[in-house]
């Protein structure tokens, strides 16, 4: 690769790798002809299968319809770390940062677009028998346009069976199960979709210390949504939705918005909380916007980034010294571990 790439940057991750990427002036070429933006992403995990993501690649890519999931061109490697490097498409903001930039141009119908390209994804991942196991907002990236899943940590479901002492995630995503101790399954990405449902009507991520932070955003939400949220995030995994009926509950609302079909409860609903949306006083909207700033004051033990956690089966044996305070509790934040990752930009000549 001969070109010269300029203006290489660190852009948010939600588990432990480097992704860089190339402006769209300086991209790389490939043997494609093709000329795009992408991302380097480091995979700084030893245990790592690299042959097992290519061959997780391939089921997805035996499906039609997997332009809901981020596109992949090929690996690579550091040579100073030996670490893989996944060279893959590349977009300009995460789902977390657009809510945060655009959450009160956002209508109704770009929220359910949102969660019907999601759901199709994960439909495209869970035919194949894959399980994300780390679905979160940060992994869900957008280009102003279209919203696709990046894989992460995804794996096969069958591979999924024992007991295990320690996860990687972000603990708001993690469904209770896993928490645990069991492995991930498919009802797990359903419990994380249902934390992604939260944040897009709140504009915060679950369970960030927010008490009072919602409830004028009670008049622009509706019943079918919130009911469909508190789904998939029941504590039995049997009760929550697939995503089928995901995909297609989206689908349909989508398409009765775009003609203006107001013909069951669903659409009665959304109808008057598209009204209350719009009819929202600049004063509701800076009060709102107030208590979302006092909410962005995280504790100080919340993290919202991927790390290995000891689920509460690993723990067993040390629970009630851990709650008499006569153990340390190994999932307290070190002074060292970041709960947010920085971007940072740089020139390479």
């Amino acid at each position: 690769m001969s070109q010269k790439i300029e203006e290489i940057r660190y852009c948010p991750a939600g588990h432990s790798s480097k992704d860089l990427c190339s402006g769209r002036r300086n991209c790389i070429r490939f043997d494609l002809g093709i000329c795009c933006k992408v991302a380097l992403k480091e995979i700084k995990d030893s245990r790592y299968d690299i042959a097992e993501f290519l061959k997780m690649i391939k089921t997805i890519y035996d499906f039609d319809g997997y332009d809901f999931i981020t596109k992949y061109y090929g690996i690579s490697k550091n040579p100073s770390t030996q670490n893989y490097i996944i060279v893959m498409e590349s977009f300009d903001v995460d789902l977390h940062n657009l809510l945060t930039k655009t959450f009160w141009d956002l209508g109704w119908k770009q929220k359910n677009d949102i969660l019907f390209s999601i759901a199709a994804g994960l439909r495209i991942l869970h035919a194949g028998n894959l399980v994300h196991c780390n679905l979160h907002s940060g992994n869900i990236l957008n280009d102003g346009i279209d919203s696709v899943i990046d894989l992460d940590l995804c794996e096969l479901e069958n591979d999924l069976i024992l007991k295990c002492d320690k996860i990687y995630g972000s603990i708001p995503y993690i469904p209770p199960e896993v928490l645990r101790g069991n492995r991930f399954t498919r009802e797990g990405d359903i419990y994380s979709f249902g934390g992604i449902m939260y944040e897009i009507v709140t504009a915060q991520r679950p369970f960030a210390d927010q008490a009072h932070d919602t409830y004028l955003m009670i008049d622009i939400c509706n019943e079918w949504y919130l009911n469909l949220m508190y789904r998939c995030w029941s504590d039995d995994p049997s009760e929550r939705p697939i995503t089928d009926e995901l995909v297609d509950l989206f689908q349909d609302v989508l398409v009765k918005l775009q003609i203006n079909i107001v013909d069951n409860d669903v659409m009665r609903q959304l109808k008057i909380a598209r009204e209350n949306q719009k009819n929202t006083s600049k004063s509701q909207k800076h009060e709102l916007l107030e208590l979302f700033a006092h909410s962005s004051k995280l504790h100080p033990q919340s993290c919202y980034i991927g790390r290995y956690i000891h689920t509460l089966h690993g723990l067993n044996d040390l629970l009630e010294e851990i709650k008499s305070g006569k153990s340390s509790d190994p999932n307290v934040l070190k002074s060292n571990e970041s709960t947010i990752l920085n971007v940072n930009t740089y020139d390479i000549h």
